[in-house]
């Protein structure tokens, strides 16, 4: 069973004028999430944020130039402990192949 994953960006956090630019990103909203081809799970570790780090006028880049694809490889980069992360949604996902469990009442413990 392969197991794939990919970020679920939940929303972005923008300052609305900062350093003579507009719409200046500042943070990402962020879970990671795993599928095998028949069920998904997202880790339980997080959902995190991660803050972006001040650029030069010469690295800025406007909001609207952004794509989705752009910020999975920053979140790529930049998420610490995404192996924690991967083995959390890894888990859930095979958890949902275990034989359902069922509580029952202690076989010493006499109902009256």
């Amino acid at each position: 069973m392969e197991i794939t994953y990919k970020w679920v960006v939940h929303g972005i956090y923008a300052l609305a004028r900062e350093n003579d630019h507009d719409q200046v990103i500042k943070r990402v909203l962020y879970e990671l999430e795993a599928t095998d081809g028949t069920h998904t799970a997202r880790a339980t570790h997080k959902p995190g944020w991660i803050d972006f780090e001040p650029v030069s006028d010469e690295e800025f880049r406007p909001f609207e130039d952004f794509t989705e694809s752009m910020i999975h490889a920053w979140l790529d980069s930049a998420v610490p402990d995404q192996e924690i992360l991967r083995e959390e949604a890894s888990q859930k996902i095979q958890d949902q192949y275990l034989e359902p469990i069922t509580v029952t009442s202690l076989p010493w413990i006499k109902k009256e």
